[in-house]
């Protein structure tokens, strides 16, 4: 656990830049205001609980496709909003070609 923690952190600190990243609880807003912050403070964290457990779940998603950098490619995810399931934007490595 601890290292998969690490990573994360990590990677978000290599992906965020330099200034203070905002941090939201995803389950305590609505999906309207989740997708206002990332627009407003792109990029910020999202938090939430796991379905199975309880654990908590982080990642840093983006207010849109535009905001990710170099060869990254915007992907839609889902996360638990008080109002029922919010599709966010995270940005991610390309697949590796098979060739």
């Amino acid at each position: 656990m601890k290292r998969i923690l690490l990573a994360v952190v990590s990677v978000l600190v290599a992906v965020a830049p330099a200034g203070a990243v905002s941090r939201y609880d995803t389950q305590r807003m609505s999906c309207a205001n989740i997708q206002a912050a990332l627009k407003r403070e792109s990029p910020a964290i999202l938090r939430f609980q796991s379905k199975q457990g309880g654990v908590p779940l982080y990642n840093l998603y983006v207010g849109s496709g535009q905001d990710c950098e170099g060869l990254q490619i915007a992907r839609t995810r889902s996360v638990p909003a008080a109002d029922g399931a919010c599709p966010v934007i995270q940005c991610v490595a390309p697949p590796h070609s098979s060739r």
